[in-house]
């Protein structure tokens, strides 16, 4: 009987452990490993400054409110994939508001600067977006039209993420955006318009599972 018993407990102990061990391998994971799902989004006030390409060839600044909440998933050690989608606010220096939406894909391979609590996350994207603007009008009669302006823009932003407790990060960033192409249409007209290039910072705060 005393054998009977001790064999039960020990299947019970083994039991127990076979079960525990999945559920604690999985606790064990870490923002990077694969498999992990990361959701977050770029946020805050930009301050940036703009230079455009001809045919209007002038320089300003401008002033974007922006939210690009972005999904990654990390397919092996370090690297990930997957999709941003952007809401912007911008108010040029000398001219009118424009309200952008957009989206496009991203990757990514995060580096660990000091394991569990800093590291940094290079990500690069292609967006497609489009925007309201509005276009003043040649000649003598002056007002504006109403126009949208489509864009291609190969983009990267470089993070510094501080993780102060499981799953969850913050941190802040260089970025630098590049228009590949831009067109413009309204009013009964359609063409090419100028290109942007721009450098600033941006804000990330997102969690992961």
């Amino acid at each position: 009987m005393k054998k009977l018993t001790a064999g039960l407990v020990a299947l019970a102990i083994a039991s127990t452990a076979a079960f525990a061990t999945p559920a604690a391998a999985a606790d064990e994971k870490e923002f990077g490993n694969p498999g992990v799902l990361a959701i977050g989004a770029r946020t805050g006030l930009e301050l940036s400054y703009t230079s455009i390409s001809p045919p209007n060839g002038s320089s300003t600044s401008v002033t974007t409110l922006s939210l690009a909440p972005q999904i990654s998933y990390f397919v092996i050690e370090g690297l990930s994939v997957g999709g941003t989608f952007l809401f912007g606010y911008s108010k040029p220096k000398d001219g009118d508001s424009v309200t952008t939406l957009g989206l496009g894909p991203a990757v990514g391979y995060n580096i660990w600067a000091v394991p569990g609590l800093l590291s940094i996350w290079p990500q690069a994207e292609i967006l497609y977006t489009s925007a309201s603007v509005s276009i003043a009008n040649g000649g003598t009669t002056g007002g504006t039209t109403s126009a949208t302006n489509t864009r291609f823009t190969l983009g990267a932003f470089v993070p510094l993420l501080i993780h102060p407790v499981k799953h969850f990060h913050f941190g802040i960033g260089p970025f630098f955006a590049t228009d590949l192409s831009s067109s413009v249409s309204g009013g009964g007209f359609s063409g090419d318009s100028s290109k942007n290039t721009t450098l600033g910072l941006k804000g990330e705060i997102g969690g992961w599972l």
